[in-house]
């Protein structure tokens, strides 16, 4: 039987299963069969989509329309007139139809009479379409129509950044929540034409755009972009590579950083970036201490990349954001390396705050990560260096670190070695049930 592989991307299952009859009547040459099955299908599909707008996205507009036509079905006795008006109102409101499968509609419509009807030639045959209109109006209903999501149109970023906007406080609560909520009624249900222009949409409201609700919003667009590149990267790509979409980036500084941060989750956009952007970001990083950290995607590898952070001068985020830098290292098997690079950054402290800072932000976070060589070398960081050891919170740090050491490597351990290494002595008691051989 003739086969379409597009037919396995038909939005709904059940227009899939309807449209196994359309493929059956064309395989057997029955082409009017074949055209007015696919009317029947496509008009079926067309109630689908206006159902799932108005169920499941609340618009007011597409249950307008079913209601009109449910309204014309109860009262007309043609029933082909709410046939007509569904195709009308569905194009007029913008609902399903453009311009172009407007037309495809229209010219399937005719033909689909025209077969179905007893339409006599002067021979008195009845009037048969041939295999190339049959073919055509079948390919061009399947891609422009039966495969596309029923949010296919430029309401969905208004629908989606409204939906956002508004949910954003407990979809932002949760990285496993955002992506579940935006996959299963977003993502899942958008055509590549679509994900390509969220994503170039996207792309504009968290990178370029300085419109207030675009920097209100920013923290959940950015989400939401991250999320889309995580299910559909290896399909951005292509586009991406052959487009000419990542060229402009906002005058701000936290626009420019937060691209350094996408880039560095997905480095491949790096090598994709137009190319007086490229030297725009990397003088950006160059001379910002806040974006070196995260500046890998410039390198052969993390690793020379590590190098090269610990001969400068560099400012580390916030605790959620170096969470997901070791990640990033740790997926590569590089938590290590990465782990030393901390250890060498807060041993040299130059002054009370800064060790503070990076106590908190580089030990205290990772201390089920250290290994014990990579403890005795934090201890003999703290007792080498007077800006860590003369701190006033030195002392409660140090006990949190010797605890810590204690409950996983054991007790014997000679702390008295570094005799700046001051702390409460009574976590070293030993506990017979919790000695750890």
């Amino acid at each position: 039987m003739f086969y379409l592989t597009e037919v396995e991307e038909i939005y709904d299952n059940r227009t899939k299963l309807y449209f196994e009859e359309v493929l059956t009547s064309y395989s057997s040459k029955s082409y009017r069969s074949a055209l007015v099955s696919l009317y029947s299908v496509t008009i079926c599909d067309i109630i689908y989509k206006l159902k799932e707008l108005s169920e499941d996205y609340d618009d007011e507009s597409a249950e307008k329309i079913l209601s009109e036509m449910e309204e014309e079905m109860s009262r007309k006795s043609d029933l082909s007139f709410w046939e007509s008006k569904l195709i009308d109102l569905a194009y007029d409101r913008h609902k399903i139809l453009n311009n172009e499968t407007k037309a495809y509609m229209d010219t399937l419509k005719k033909f689909r009479n025209l077969s179905a009807h007893p339409s006599l030639n002067e021979n008195y045959e009845l009037y048969q379409p041939n295999k190339e209109i049959t073919i055509a109006l079948i390919k061009n209903i399947l891609s422009e129509i039966l495969i596309k999501s029923p949010i296919l149109n430029n309401k969905i970023v208004d629908k989606l950044t409204d939906d956002l906007s508004e949910n954003k406080d407990w979809l932002l609560a949760s990285n496993e929540n955002l992506n579940s909520y935006l996959l299963k009624k977003y993502f899942e249900k958008m055509d590549p034409s679509t994900i390509k222009y969220i994503f170039k949409t996207f792309w504009k409201f968290c990178y370029v755009s300085d419109d207030e609700k675009c920097l209100e919003n920013i923290e959940i667009n950015i989400a939401t972009l991250k999320s889309l590149l995580k299910y559909k990267y290896e399909e951005l790509i292509p586009y991406l590579e052959s487009e000419d979409v990542l060229k402009q980036v906002g005058d701000s500084y936290i626009q420019k950083l937060n691209v350094c941060k996408l880039l560095f989750l997905f480095p491949k956009l790096y090598l994709l970036l137009e190319e007086n952007l490229k030297r725009e970001i990397d003088t950006f990083i160059d001379t910002n201490n806040d974006a070196k950290i995260f500046s890998y995607f410039k390198y052969k590898n993390k690793i020379e990349h590590l190098e090269n952070l610990r001969n400068i001068n560099m400012n580390f985020p916030k605790d959620k954001e170096i969470n997901t830098i070791y990640d990033t290292y740790a997926d590569e098997g590089l938590q290590d390396k990465l782990l030393d690079l901390f250890i060498e950054k807060f041993g040299n402290s130059e002054n009370f705050d800064e060790a503070n800072e990076l106590f908190d932000k580089l030990v205290y976070p990772f201390l089920e990560n250290y290994n014990f060589e990579q403890f005795e070398r934090i201890m003999e960081k703290i007792n080498t260096n007077s800006q860590i050891y003369n701190r006033r919170r030195n002392y409660r740090d140090n006990t949190k670190l010797a605890s810590k050491i204690i409950e996983r490597f054991g007790y014997d351990i000679d702390f008295q070695q570094y005799s700046n290494f001051k702390y409460d002595e009574s976590v070293n008691q030993v506990d017979d049930n919790n000695i750890p051989f």
